[in-house]
């Protein structure tokens, strides 16, 4: 089973994608081969070259490579464009939209310690660089349309755990 995870930055996609592993998921980041391919991990380097490999080889490419890196039932984070989408409920897979309030998300970001004297309207100016109109780049503003499933991840984290076994069960009920 493949399935993909959406959603706005600090939304919880990564801590859903581990909730999966708990469920026998592997855990593919469409980034692990972005930050193969350079030293700098920052987001606007990793952004840079996402968007350079997209427009060079097509805007699906970092899925195409995530999906050479599967097997079994996996679990994909890192999804910033609809080809992403596309190439992925080509084979087969679910897409997953995690969302949550935008003061929770940017609350979060600050208590992972990244950027924390980044203000409210800074992070949401950050949010609206992965909204690009250019097919080869980040649209995270049309991903939201494309989600079979959506969790919103405004409680605890066993709320969250909850959900995510739930959507896990209506997964594994779907024909094959």
């Amino acid at each position: 089973m493949l399935v993909g995870i959406v959603g706005p930055l600090s939304a919880g996609k990564t801590t859903v994608g581990h909730l999966f592993e708990k469920e026998g998921f592997s855990l593919v980041s469409l980034s692990d081969h972005l930050r193969e391919e350079t030293e700098q991990q920052d987001r606007e380097t990793l952004r840079a070259l996402g968007n350079a490999l997209r427009e060079e080889h097509g805007p699906a490419i970092l899925m195409e490579k995530a999906l050479a890196r599967s097997s079994g039932d996996t679990i994909f984070d890192g999804i910033r464009n609809p080809a992403e989408v596309t190439a992925l409920q080509d084979s087969g897979g679910q897409i997953i939209l995690v969302d949550a309030d935008p003061k929770l998300r940017y609350d979060r970001a600050m208590a992972r310690g990244k950027d924390t004297k980044m203000s409210f309207d800074a992070f949401i100016e950050m949010e609206a660089k992965e909204e690009s109109a250019k097919a080869t780049e980040q649209q995270l503003h049309i991903l939201r349309n494309l989600a079979d499933f959506v969790i919103l991840n405004d409680g605890a984290e066993e709320e969250l755990a909850d959900e995510v076994t739930r959507v896990v069960l209506a997964l594994r009920e779907l024909p094959k």
